[in-house]
């Protein structure tokens, strides 16, 4: 079956003469959708069977949230990694272990160099805020 606007605003639905040809020439949508409510008030699903479905949902949506956190974990750590990152490269900035030369050139500095030294945070880490989001207790 297929619909078909009529006058623009009423919905009939024809045979579209794939399975051979059909007695009415069209159908009311009002006439189909009473007689497949109809139908669907005779079907009954059985308490077992809604229960199973029940469970199948709420484990569903287990699994889901489940992997959502997973991978909310998993950014916040790559997150938390690249934010040191930066840190460590601002540090080595203003301590000029990284200079135009060395980082244009990809030349890292030496062991010497490198060892880091508590600096107090500069002012623009202030800036980076942690993620807002609190995992919910299980």
């Amino acid at each position: 079956m297929a619909g078909e606007l009529k006058k623009g605003k009423y919905l009939y639905y024809h045979c579209t003469g794939n399975r051979g040809k059909c007695p009415e020439r069209y159908t009311a949508q009002e006439k189909l959708t009473g007689e497949f409510a109809s139908l669907l008030q005779e079907l009954v699903i059985p308490q077992p069977v809604l229960d199973w479905l029940g469970d199948a949902l709420l484990e569903s949506d287990r699994t889901e949230h489940a992997a959502r956190w997973q991978t909310i974990d998993r950014l916040r750590a790559r997150y938390e990694q690249l934010d040191a990152r930066i840190e460590t490269m601002y540090t080595d900035k203003l301590d000029s272990r990284i200079t135009q030369k060395n980082s244009s050139t990809g030349v890292r500095p030496t062991a010497g160099e490198s060892k880091r030294q508590s600096a107090p945070k500069s002012g623009i880490s202030n800036l980076r805020r942690p993620l807002p989001l609190i995992k919910p207790s299980t």
